[in-house]
């Protein structure tokens, strides 16, 4: 039998166990077997739809986790307005920069970034301006691999030469983050469940 843990991460894990009574009340469906072994509910009734119900059962507890921990969200809220502006400012600066020594900054779909130092730094000032422009300074070209938590930009980026050098914003600890993250992995691997499912 699969392990759980081979498709969900440990976050996830918690907050499936924590899901599962309310599924199981429900639906009268082991949560944690379903994710597990599919194949063993293959001839329940109307599993497909069940499993898309359940998506929406995953989104409305991990909403209600998060509204009963409203200072949470708001300091995360605050947080990330910080650094989505010093975001803001670092990739102003590599534009400017990248342009001036006519190096590529691009945004791509995928880049591999093994094998790379990376600097985690706190936000922006003026060591990180001349931090950036040494980076630039020693690249064929400069990629983009910010990522976003709803309207909020978390800064990173890789500086590719003879040596790979990734520049990342530290992004801030929030259980409410955990929870988001946590509810895609879920329906992520529940709409996979879906799509065995609803094929047949």
């Amino acid at each position: 039998m699969a392990e759980l843990s081979d498709v969900l991460g440990e976050d996830s894990l918690r907050y499936v166990a924590r899901i599962t009574p309310v599924i199981r009340k429900k639906y009268s469906i082991d949560f944690e077997e379903l994710l597990k072994e599919p194949a063993n509910y293959a001839d329940n009734p109307k599993i497909a739809e069940k499993i898309k119900s359940m998506e929406e059962d995953v989104d409305s507890f991990i909403d209600g986790q998060i509204a009963s921990r409203r200072d949470d969200e708001k300091a995360l809220q605050n947080n990330l307005a910080v650094i989505d502006q010093d975001s803001k400012k670092i990739v102003q600066a590599i534009k400017t920069k990248a342009s001036i020594a006519q190096v590529p900054f691009v945004k791509p779909a995928f880049v591999d970034v093994s094998e790379r130092e990376e600097i985690i730094i706190e936000g922006y000032d003026a060591s990180i301006d001349q931090l950036v422009t040494r980076m630039i300074n020693i690249s064929d070209y400069i990629a983009d691999l910010s990522t976003s938590y709803g309207d909020y930009i978390v800064g990173s980026w890789l500086f590719s030469g003879r040596s790979k050098y990734m520049i990342s914003i530290r992004p801030p600890v929030s259980e409410i983050i955990v929870m988001n993250m946590a509810r895609d992995e879920i329906k992520a691997v529940l709409e996979s469940i879906y799509a065995e499912f609803s094929v047949k």
